[in-house]
């Protein structure tokens, strides 16, 4: 065992700060730990995941995967990283069979947090995790802080002291590699009773720069003296025999009737008998139980079965069964979805669906040959996927409806509703224009909705709000389906009924001529929109709606979500009209709903219809205040309009088309844009943001720069009124497309820079001021928990990964993620510039 020297290491240190600085290949990430039992910091080294695999390219100065120094003195040492059979060209079969030494020692891979413990010179105990030590605010779980307490029961039970191992792991330059198994902790994919949670021993490192590690039977005798669990372990002589043995054991998942992970293989290099550790995964029942788990999650944010099965691309009938298993479960015990969530039941689960299936607790495997049994039945598949959505269905006793409008401003919705709500006193009509603006704004609509739904006395609520974009129906029908839990019992169904304002032969001129010339007649009697005021910005403002109107499409998401669909006319006088089209349609449609009670006469509805038009709104809607202090208030016209600031500014993508083709064609067989297409994820408009007030209001720098984008963009502040939304503004840009980055399983985005920057007359311009790092365009996310500004968040941790001049095409893995990088040229020219509220 060779001892490494005071100044080996401090050339290793020099050596892995200077890797510090690289900016792609061998860029090392340090993190220094100040600790109260260490009188200097700790200091943590570590390379990218994808770094240790590539011998040929990158010599690291040291290979160990969790790395820890005070001063010149490597104090805590991990192994060097090993990879699974056929990972990288030194785990190639054929590598492994001519290159190691005929003798294996096999250990179970153990599934738990890894933890290092290793001995300082003042006889204190240090325990980490892979790449921390100590206590961190960022952290709803550490596994440091949870090992250091499971390593002192530990040799409290033996009447042991922490000093005893501290001394000895420090005299015999040890660390002790262990990994933490304990459900009550964290739940992984495998279990551990009560009486086998604990530390598993299973390595003792030499602190040196070269990996060195006891043989088992030493690591057996350390864990037996300082109260460790073992790890089973054996051995095997020859390639063959172990080979056989790996895919024996992979057939069933199982060593000795227990599903494992696989094993650790470790072994030595013929010529310099170098120690050498590799891995042998099974790739099942862990897929399996993996997707147990994410559909399980995904049941409880959003119990749509429907859209869950659409996601089901492996194991299909085995986790419908799983589906229509869970469903029952959290029938019986809602209150058990929050501790799922937060990791805790979720083997419980697994094994109650086992047992279902009178299958015993390590029958991964059998599943999944009933899965491939059934599988090959497509009927049965299918008759499952419809006997779920049946039991969705079976379970509702009554119907409510919730009435959703796709319109532009003037269409006579509110009229229409009004006429329709003084017919049916019961029934509830909650305008978003009578809702303060903020960031609740939009949940404070689904609420009040499904707040008059929970009265037994109303049936029906009109959702009086544009959604004149794809983007805000789908925002609307999954709020109210997130929701509805906090309102309506489960016995409960609800309907969502398109009300229709804008037929597709409508031209933009028609719906304009007719809107215009009602918000005109109308004047200042409405919440937001005041003509007689301010025409200019009324004009401006129904401009950007009918700009950006997305007609309904039911063969499309989310429009296709919708129970019925009634199409409006809005020629002059119709919401007297609609009002009757609806009632005919809805009382054809829904009987339920009238309680065999006599559609209301002509008179009757011409008497309600005059009503409407005698309707005067009492709240004035001021945008950027919180919902608390906006409030019913009578109208002033002479009231000062509020101003509101701008809350990015960016540059609009011309040719949405045009731009998704250009980046289908880059990605026709990328399983996430797939995935984005048929989930319909993606952004319906595209832009590049420029800058964004929340990235610059604490820097006086960025500040400087935004003022300098407003000159330029010729922004005053008598210009901001409360009713605009997105302004175009007339500037525009050359987009050069410099690559896309797809982060596997979760978005898609396109690497931008701003090639020339141009005035109205397409003249070019100093370049704009812009203050975003990197910019990009975010084409879309497959959830929407993921949020698009993490685009920006990957972008970035690419390039501190690698060199910005050499990203190449190909897979990387950032924050975890696997990330592809395709490199794309193209440039987008004279697009337009806008700033947004």
């Amino acid at each position: 065992m060779k001892i490494d020297t005071e100044e080996q290491v401090a050339d290793l240190i020099s050596k892995l700060e200077e890797a510090t600085k690289l900016k792609k290949n061998g860029r090392c990430l340090k993190s220094t730990h100040s600790l109260p039992i260490a009188h200097e910091p700790v200091q943590s080294w570590k390379f990218n995941e994808w770094d240790y695999g590539k011998e040929q390219k990158i010599q690291l100065p040291c290979k160990a995967r969790g790395l820890f120094t005070i001063g010149n003195r490597i104090v805590v040492r991990g192994y060097d990283k090993f990879f699974n059979v056929n990972e990288i060209p030194a785990t190639k079969t054929q590598s492994l069979k001519s290159k190691t030494q005929p003798s294996y020692d096999l250990s179970l891979k153990e599934n738990g947090c890894i933890i290092f413990i290793s001995g300082l010179a003042n006889g204190e105990l240090i325990v980490c995790s892979k790449h921390s030590v100590g206590a961190r605010d960022d952290l709803t779980r550490n596994h440091a802080v949870q090992g250091e307490l499971e390593i002192n029961k530990q040799l409290k039970r033996l009447g042991k002291s922490t000093k005893d191992l501290a001394i000895q792991l420090y005299e015999l330059n040890l660390t002790a590699v262990a990994e933490l198994c304990d459900d009550d902790f964290e739940e992984h994919v495998l279990e551990y009773s009560k009486e086998n949670s604990g530390l598993y021993l299973h390595g003792l490192n030499y602190n040196t720069i070269k990996f060195q590690t006891c043989p088992i039977p030493e690591v057996n005798d350390f864990a037996n003296n300082w109260g460790f669990k073992k790890i089973d372990s054996f051995q095997i002589s020859g390639w063959d025999k172990l080979w056989d043995f790996l895919n024996q054991c992979a057939i069933s998942g199982t060593y000795q009737n227990r599903e494992i992970e696989g094993f650790v293989i470790r072994t030595k290099l013929n010529g310099t008998n170098d120690d050498f550790f590799f891995k042998f995964k099974f790739e099942e029942p862990y897929l399996l139980y993996r997707q147990f788990r994410e559909v399980t999650k995904k049941y409880i944010r959003d119990a749509n079965i429907l859209k869950i099965i659409q996601g089901i691309k492996k194991h299909k009938f085995i986790t419908l069964k799983y589906l229509e298993f869970i469903r029952d479960y959290f029938n019986k015990y809602p209150e058990l979805k929050d501790d799922y969530l937060k990791g805790f039941g979720i083997i419980k689960m697994r094994k109650l669906f086992l047992k279902e299936n009178n299958l015993s607790e390590t029958s991964g495997m059998d599943l999944i040959g009933i899965d491939e049994k059934q599988s090959q039945n497509v009927d049965e598949t299918k008759k499952l996927e419809e006997k779920l959505a049946s039991l969705s269905l079976n379970s509702i006793k009554t119907y409510k409806y919730i009435l959703i409008p796709i319109a532009t401003i003037g269409c006579g919705k509110t009229t229409t509703f009004q006429t329709l709500t003084n017919c049916f006193p019961h029934w509830k009509h909650v305008q978003n224009d009578n809702i303060g603006s903020g960031k609740q704004a939009k949940i404070q609509l689904v609420d009040q909705t499904l707040t008059y739904l929970e009265d037994k006395d109303c049936k029906l609520v009109f959702c009086d709000r544009n959604n004149h974009q794809f983007r805000e129906r789908d925002q609307l029908l999954k709020d109210f389906d997130k929701h509805r839990i906090n309102h309506l019992s489960s016995d409960i169904g609800l309907k969502y009924v398109a009300i229709n304002f804008i037929k597709k032969d409508l031209t933009e001129d028609q719906l304009w001529n007719i809107t215009y010339d009602r918000i005109v007649k109308r004047g200042d009697n409405h919440q937001s929109i005041k003509s007689s005021t301010d025409s200019k910005l009324a004009q401006l403002i129904m401009k950007g709606f009918i700009k950006r109107l997305q007609p309904l499409n039911t063969e499309r998401h989310p429009d296709c979500e919708f129970d019925l669909v009634i199409d409006m006319d809005i020629d002059d006088n119709s919401s007297k009209s609609n009002a009757t089209k609806i009632l005919n349609k809805l009382s054809s449609e829904f009987p339920d709903l009238f309680d065999k009670q006599n559609l209301p006469s002509s008179d009757k509805i011409d008497e309600a219809f005059q009503k409407a038009l005698e309707y005067k709104p009492v709240f004035t809607k001021t945008f950027g205040r919180s919902s608390a202090q906006a409030s019913s208030k009578k109208t002033d016209s002479n009231q000062k309009k509020k101003k509101k600031s701008i809350a990015y500014y960016g540059i609009g993508i011309n040719d949405t088309q045009k731009f998704k083709h250009l980046i289908n064609d880059k990605l026709v067989n990328n399983e996430t844009w797939i995935q984005l297409c048929k989930q319909d994820r993606l952004q319906p408009n595209y832009h590049v943001t420029l800058s964004h007030i929340l990235s610059v209001k604490d820097d006086e720098k960025l500040k400087i720069k935004w003022d300098q984008l407003t000159d330029q963009l010729q922004i005053k502040s008598d210009q901001l009124n409360d009713e605009c939304d997105a302004v175009p503004v007339k500037f525009f840009g050359d987009i050069g497309l410099k690559r896309i980055v797809v982060v596997s399983n979760k978005l898609v985005t396109v690497e931008a820079e701003l090639v020339r920057s141009l005035n109205g007359n397409f003249e070019e311009l100093d370049q704009f001021p812009y203050t975003n790092k990197y910019l990009h365009v975010t084409l879309g996310t497959t959830e929407p928990e993921i949020k698009p500004f993490l685009s920006n968040v990957y972008i970035e941790e690419l390039h501190n990964s690698l060199s910005k001049e050499s990203i190449e095409d190909g897979i990387y893995t950032v924050k975890e993620d696997t990330v592809e990088v395709i490199n794309f040229n193209t440039i987008l020219e004279k697009q337009q510039c806008f700033y947004h509220f």
